[in-house]
């Protein structure tokens, strides 16, 4: 089962609507990086995604075979992304994605031994840069709330997350 804001349902609808209003309303007003460039903390969704991860890498059926991979949509300068690598370590694959390379990824790159992976990619198009089925977790703050048809980037994120995978 995959963990999914219920798009279909008009309460969820609506309420995912005022999520976007409230995001599209801080990059307005430049505060935009409390919940887009900030670490997990300062996440605008109030979903906090480390026991659910948690829960996910504790099912041994599960940790057979390749790395878990986690991919963050709009990553901007990976703090996040950091943030969950020193909680998980080499538990997991982390990839970020950005509509440009930034300056700070090279540090955390170095930071980390590489073990933090950066791609330039925007929502909309993610499954034409990863594989189906690719990851086991998809999280974006706002990345995906900024594209232009919000259906299409969640399609795509879909596309590449694996069945039983989380996306928020």
């Amino acid at each position: 089962m995959t963990a999914v804001i219920p798009i279909r349902r008009t309460r969820a609808r609506k309420h995912f609507a005022k999520l976007l209003r409230i995001g599209r309303q801080l990059d307005r007003t430049n505060n935009w990086w409390a919940s887009n460039d900030g670490p997990l903390k300062y996440d605008l969704f109030t979903i906090d995604i480390v026991p659910f991860m948690r829960a996910y890498l504790a099912k041994k059926h599960r940790l057979v075979g390749t790395k878990r991979r986690f991919l963050d949509v709009g990553c901007t300068n990976g703090k996040a992304l950091l943030e969950l690598y020193n909680m998980f370590g080499g538990a997991l694959e982390y990839h970020g994605t950005s509509l440009s390379r930034l300056k700070s990824w090279s540090g955390i790159q170095q930071r980390t031994r590489n073990g933090i992976r950066f791609h330039v990619a925007h929502a909309e198009v993610l499954d034409r840069k990863f594989s189906p089925r690719y990851f086991d977790f998809i999280r974006s703050s706002l990345g995906i709330s900024q594209a232009r048809n919000i259906s299409n980037a969640v399609e795509s994120a879909r596309k590449i997350l694996k069945k039983g995978g989380l996306l928020k």
